[in-house]
Parts: structure tokens; C-alpha cells; sequence
């Protein structure tokens, strides 16, 4: 149910903001939701997908470790394919139950090289 909501709100906005990623961590089964591309806006073969999947938990693994350990929100700075990436998580409680760990991740190369001609 979690799950379907998510979808419902999290794909929507990933479509409409590239260089976005959202996703929805499920530690309990394994189960995951990943919405919205930080690269490779295109459509993807089966195992190139199951190979995104792989990259992105594996980018994403220290952050939902911390969130499932000390069940607060996570934020840092870290990179994607060789590009700066913001990345915040925070955990989802019910009944002081941690059920799952929804994260964003924002492509700020650009942003942060706009910043720094700014200065």
C-alpha cells in the first residue's frame, strides 16, 4: 500500500524533474521504488536496468545503513558517475517501527558550478 502510494506521487515528479531520483527502501523484504534519472535519459534494456538498480543501492547503501541504525534523517554530499549528487534520506515510522527509508538525490554539478562563477 506504502509502496503504491509512493508510486503515485514519487514517479509524477521524478518525470517532470530531471536530475532528480526518488526512491522508497523497504529493509524488512528488500522490496524498492526508484523513480527519476540523475543520467541516462533514455529508455533502458532489461539487464541495463537491473544494472542501474544494482549501481543505485549500492550508491545509496552507507545512507540507508544509517537511517535503519540511528532511524534519523541522513544527508551528504556524494557523487553519481562522476557527478556531485545531494542525497538526503530519512526514515519512515509507524507504531515507533521503522517500515522503510525514502530518499531523494539531486544532480547539483550544475548548480554548484553555477554557484561558484557567482563568487
Amino acid at each position: 500500500m506504502l509502496g503504491t502510494a509512493f508510486e503515485l506521487t514519487a514517479k509524477p515528479l521524478a518525470d517532470t524533474n530531471p536530475g532528480v531520483r526518488l526512491g522508497l527502501y523497504f529493509p524488512q523484504n528488500d522490496e524498492k521504488f526508484v523513480f527519476g534519472y540523475l543520467h541516462q535519459y533514455r529508455h533502458l534494456s532489461p539487464e541495463e536496468i537491473i544494472e542501474r538498480e544494482r549501481r543505485i543501492f549500492s550508491e545509496a547503501s552507507s545512507g540507508l545503513l544509517a537511517v535503519e541504525a540511528t532511524m534519523k534523517p541522513y544527508s551528504s554530499i556524494t557523487s553519481s558517475l562522476g557527478d556531485q549528487t545531494f542525497e538526503y534520506l530519512m526514515p519512515v515510522i509507524h507504531n515507533d517501527q521503522l517500515i522503510a527509508v525514502a530518499w531523494q538525490m539531486n544532480w547539483c554539478t550544475r548548480f554548484l558550478h553555477k554557484v561558484e562563477n557567482l563568487v
